[in-house]
């Protein structure tokens, strides 16, 4: 599903930005919403996450950015499965 397609980009990068509660997160609004979009806002008013889903898979342009901006991950799926090279 998503949160497993995000925890596998994001594996290695600091926990605290990108740990168990945000993963924790995207389970919680993929179980209320099967397909969608979930975008996640750092305190500071960037975009944290922006992680688009299909039948609970990630499906799409996943991407997310630490609080300054920079990217931290980002990937593409089709159905869950990763396209290309990330």
């Amino acid at each position: 599903d998503l949160a497993h397609a995000v925890e596998e980009m994001t594996e290695g990068l600091i926990d605290e930005y990108f740990g168990k509660d945000f993963i924790a997160r995207i389970h919680a609004a993929i179980e209320k919403s099967p397909s969608g979009e979930f975008i996640e806002y750092w305190e500071n008013g960037n975009i944290k996450a922006k992680l688009p889903y299909k039948d609970k898979k990630a499906h799409g342009h996943l991407h997310g950015w630490y609080d300054n901006g920079v990217d931290a991950f980002k990937g593409y799926f089709r159905e869950g499965v990763k396209q290309g090279i990330h």
